[in-house]
């Protein structure tokens, strides 16, 4: 059995039949192997996860900083969960 064809009856191994038709049209339409889309569109997934990550730290360091300043002041009960949360991951680090 060809290489290629290997490939193929792996993704079928883990994939529904209706799933491996549209891969397999996408595969065609864009002139690629199914190996290479599925491996083309894992990348692409990879680097949005790997944005995101990013995007959700920088979010929670920036939550922190607020809650640096604010927690000189009295903190409403609503956002002691968030300052308790904050605190712990400062600590882990």
């Amino acid at each position: 059995m060809p290489q290629g064809s290997t490939r193929i009856a792996r993704i079928e191994a883990w994939i529904t039949p209706e799933t491996l038709v549209v891969v397999k049209r996408a595969a065609e339409l864009q002139g690629r192997s199914v190996s290479d889309l599925v491996a083309a569109a894992a990348h692409v997934t990879g680097s949005i996860a790997g944005r995101e990550l990013a995007t959700l730290n920088h979010t929670i360091n920036g939550q922190g900083a607020f809650i640096g300043v604010i927690d000189q002041f009295e903190v409403m009960p609503i956002v002691s969960p968030l300052v308790l949360f904050l605190r712990r991951r400062q600590l882990a680090n």
